[in-house]
């Protein structure tokens, strides 16, 4: 294809699609190829009845998690805040809804499918559990290093999804977590307090129902 053509396709590209619908599409690309690794390594597996039911428990159990983690983000930027006094989607250069919605779609789709592919990864070449622990906080702190030292909170949602993660091997409902807790955080601050408080109940949920289990 001759220089030409390819500066044409740019030029129309870029007059008759919005800025948003391109970045979209490459965010969301980015996402197919990542659920595509996903099912070749792990496979999807239907859900039905009661598992529907686990999963939603699990997805509110992961929401605990990062409730906290943002809190404590929260107090470490009140001491440490970032240059210029900016907030997280500025740092991130967010300047629309649609950009953010995308960014969290993408960021939980693809955190947490990359988190699960490197716990199954270094369990399989025999890292010791807490290995498992350091390398996925330090790699996610890592990616989130435009927080400054917001990041260190980060540590703390990666303990929990990597123990969710290991104890019950569905990855969907944490990227269900994640994308709908970052969406919730800026368009539906109160609903993601009720689901922290439901969280917490789903976190008692799942250990009375292992319970229960061990004892059979």
């Amino acid at each position: 294809m001759s220089s030409c053509w390819r500066r044409s396709g740019v030029t129309w590209l870029h007059t008759r699609v919005p800025g948003v619908w391109v970045y979209a599409l490459f965010m969301l690309s980015t996402c197919a190829v990542v659920a595509l690794l996903v099912h070749q390594q792990m496979g999807w597996r239907r859900v039905r009845g009661p598992a529907v039911g686990r999963g939603l428990v699990l997805v509110l159990a992961a929401v605990r998690a990062l409730f906290v983690a943002s809190k404590v983000m929260g107090v470490i930027l009140s001491v440490a805040p970032l240059a210029g006094g900016r907030t997280q989607l500025e740092a991130l250069g967010v300047t629309s809804v649609g950009v953010f919605v995308v960014r969290a779609v993408h960021a939980g789709i693809v955190e947490e499918a990359a988190g699960a592919l490197l716990v199954r990864g270094l369990a399989g070449r025999g890292v010791p559990v807490w290995g498992i622990y350091l390398v996925g906080a330090g790699l996610r702190c890592v990616y989130h290093l435009y927080l400054g030292w917001g990041a260190l909170s980060v540590a703390i949602m990666t303990a929990g999804m990597i123990f969710l993660y290991r104890r019950y091997g569905r990855v969907v409902p944490l990227m269900v977590a994640h994308a709908g807790f970052d969406l919730g955080q800026v368009l539906f601050p109160g609903v993601v307090v009720m689901a922290f408080l439901a969280g917490s109940v789903a976190v008692v949920m799942l250990w009375m129902h292992e319970q229960v289990l061990c004892k059979r």
